[in-house]
């Protein structure tokens, strides 16, 4: 597709950016297609308010909806997923968002509930029987949707940075930890002012 764009006024330094035509494609993996899995990143959205996917991991072989989506929509962040049937599970969504902002989402599966986080918080949640099956053969689609589609389709207009995958259901504390370092003015680490000389206190040695 058309080369990603580059700005360096992301959230962390440089970002990508999109103008509604392009998407970056990262070949399947079943690394990225787990049991449990977290994905975070930050997200601004320049125009629009229809279906826009920031990241896709869909799988729709044999009329089956599989796989993980991220789609911004009307002002909100919703976490689809597949279950095997022939539609998809379109909650949880976060609180509300505007345009030309940065935000970070986080989206979180661990075998039975699903969850959503906007800036460190909310945590909406969807725990439906059965919530997910994982994508078994398409690429991790990112700045657009429909990945099972060369051409894509659902794309994102605007910026997207610190994009994470872990196989791993991360915890509330732990996210807003992530938002707390990342957010502009980061509050995760204080430093106060040194008065004395400084002293090495760790119990380590070297050799």
């Amino acid at each position: 597709r058309k080369a990603v764009g580059v700005t360096n006024a992301g959230q962390g330094g440089r970002a990508a950016t999109f103008s509604g035509s392009e998407f970056a494609d990262v070949a399947y993996n079943e690394f990225l297609n787990t049991d449990n899995f977290t994905v975070s990143l930050w997200a601004k959205r320049g125009t629009g308010t229809g279906h826009a996917a920031p990241f896709s991991a869909r799988d729709t072989s044999n009329n089956n909806k599989k796989g993980y989506i991220l789609y911004s929509q009307n002002n909100t962040f919703q976490f689809w997923t597949g279950n095997g049937a022939n539609g998809y599970n379109t909650s949880p969504a976060s609180s509300s968002h505007s345009l030309n902002t940065w935000y970070q989402i986080a989206v979180t599966y661990d075998g039975t509930t699903k969850k959503i986080w906007l800036n460190g918080a909310g945590g909406a949640t969807n725990n439906s029987n059965p919530n997910f099956l994982k994508n078994g053969l398409y690429s991790l689609r990112i700045g657009a949707g429909a990945n099972e589609n060369a051409t894509g389709q659902y794309f994102w207009n605007g910026s997207l940075d610190e994009m994470r995958y872990s196989s791993v259901n991360r915890s509330a504390d732990w996210i807003k930890a992530e938002y707390d370092n990342q957010k502009s003015s980061q509050s995760l680490v204080s430093y106060g002012s040194v008065t004395g000389p400084r002293m090495i206190t760790s119990p380590l040695t070297t050799t």
